[in-house]
């Protein structure tokens, strides 16, 4: 009788920990998936910036632009080279918009990567868990089998 409480003892005590393996396991992935979450949001904040980044870069192109139509009317003067300094300055505005634009692309995929990164690993930590609860009660039935054979 006594190998008999033994033996539930071993099994009770093994389900447990099993359970509770399991459980740290599925905190793991939760938090995971919290972090990664937490990652995507600041893809929010790197738009914002690209944002205020090209409306800076537009409201200097346009100051540039109105301060040479000023000079060239001050000076009486209309020709082609205001027209091509106008024509270059677009130019560069453009360039440095899609630059702009291209950065904050390539933060935001980072910013994706590292979230599914994070997330996987939850996931692994989930799976290592699951494994661990379950060599955890197969290892509690074999000492309660052995218990029980010794008896």
């Amino acid at each position: 009788m006594p190998w008999q409480l033994a033996a539930a003892i071993a099994v009770g005590s093994g389900i447990a920990a099993s359970e509770q393996q399991k459980a740290g396991g599925a905190a793991a992935r939760t938090q995971s998936r919290l972090q990664a979450a937490e990652i995507r949001k600041q893809r929010f904040a790197i738009q914002e910036v690209a944002l205020q980044n090209q409306q800076q870069r537009l409201e200097q192109f346009e100051d540039l632009v109105n301060t040479n139509e000023a000079f060239a009317g001050f000076m009486g003067r209309s020709d082609r080279s205001i027209s091509a300094l106008k024509k270059r300055e677009a130019t560069k505005y453009s360039t440095d918009v899609r630059r702009i634009q291209a950065q904050a692309s390539r933060e935001i995929k980072k910013l994706s990567t590292q979230a599914r990164v994070e997330e996987q690993r939850g996931d692994v930590q989930k799976k290592i868990a699951d494994y661990n609860a379950k060599a955890t009660l197969i290892s509690s039935v074999g000492s309660a089998a052995m218990i029980y054979g010794s008896s």
